[in-house]
């Protein structure tokens, strides 16, 4: 990667530059550019390394196993478009958040957030917050998505703006 990197930006140096200026900055130009460039590369490559190391050990591959079981979470099959089980919940940090009309609307914090390493006191956190006699709606944004997005936020607020509901 680097190689091509290093050749691609040899190759673009040799492509525009003409006596030290491109064909867009004047040489005086150019020569001022040229203070930073060293740091510039080399935060560049520390930025690349840093996120290869984050994600050295996150690969996604298909298993051997057609299907996975997680206590708490259920079990999963590796049917539909991605034809792959999901990872293990510790591995992605699942966690899981409630809304309740309890709680104000408009508040982009949950009433609760729960990880999944503390699923088992989630059910004592929720029967304080959880208004038993409204109904349920649970957004699942799926995978490669996020409860960060904002169609979820979205969403949650629509619901809760059309009736009195638990959004876990």
């Amino acid at each position: 990667r680097w190689i091509t990197l290093i050749f691609f930006l040899h190759l673009f140096g040799q492509i525009f530059c003409d006596g030290g200026g491109t064909i867009w900055a004047t040489a005086e130009e150019e020569a001022l550019d040229e203070v930073n460039d060293s740091q510039l590369f080399q935060a560049v490559l520390d930025s690349v390394r840093d996120w290869e190391a984050r994600h050295h050990n996150r690969t996604r591959a298909k298993r051997a196993e057609s299907s996975v079981c997680y206590s708490d979470v259920g079990c999963f099959e590796d049917t539909g478009y991605l034809d792959m089980v999901p990872s293990r919940p510790e591995d992605v940090a699942t966690r899981f958040l409630l809304y309740s009309a309890r709680h104000s609307r408009s508040s982009d914090i949950p009433l609760i957030d729960v990880p999944f390493l503390n699923m088992t006191g989630a059910y004592q956190w929720a029967g304080k917050a959880f208004n038993m006699s409204a109904p349920t709606k649970v957004i699942v944004h799926g995978f490669g998505s996020s409860c960060s997005n904002i169609w979820v936020y979205e969403m949650r607020s629509a619901l809760m703006s059309i009736e009195d509901c638990n959004v876990p």
